[in-house]
């Protein structure tokens, strides 16, 4: 099991700080268009003006929340890091994280937000390109070295080398 997750490790880079904060324009565009009917549904079928925006505001939240965890849980990415051919992986095991470390993950985008969004810039200074929401999970955002790509299995010696290209 060690060799096979070392021979993962050395298929892929990190993913750098541009390319996810694209990946996270992304996804916030589509969340943002997905969360629109909601809002007019509920300006529709809703008297209070007050009351229908705060309920398509938690409804939004939710929304996004769904989306996020659902599509990692599903494909280790979502949209935004799917145009990168970027996903996140279990930091030691370089195997898909558990539901569990994704929604730690999640929660963790709460502390690098308020701090002023450090948490997320950390991933341009971090060796391994991660936020604190990925130290906080143990996980790491990685994509295929170019060329390296065989059957889903990658293979090649430069394990965790940081993408030069950002």
């Amino acid at each position: 099991m060690r060799e096979e997750s070392h021979l993962d490790a050395d298929a892929y880079v990190f993913c750098g700080f541009w390319r996810r904060v694209l990946a996270s324009l992304v996804d916030n565009i589509i969340v943002g268009v997905l969360a629109i009917p909601i809002g007019l549904i509920m300006g529709l079928t809703i008297a209070n003006a007050e009351v229908a925006q705060n309920m398509a505001s938690v409804l939004g939240w939710i929304l996004g929340i769904a989306f996020v965890l659902v599509l990692w849980h599903l494909y280790a990415a979502t949209p935004g890091k799917m145009i990168f051919g970027a996903k996140i992986l279990d930091e030691k095991t370089y195997r898909r994280p558990t539901m569990g470390k994704f929604i730690i993950r999640y929660i963790g985008y709460i502390p690098s937000a308020l701090a002023l969004c450090i948490g997320f810039l950390w991933v341009a200074f971090d060796r391994k390109k991660r936020g604190w929401h990925d130290l906080m999970a143990g996980t790491v955002v990685v994509m295929p070295k170019p060329g390296r790509q065989t059957r889903g299995r990658v293979t090649g010696s430069d394990a965790g080398r940081e993408e030069k290209s950002d």
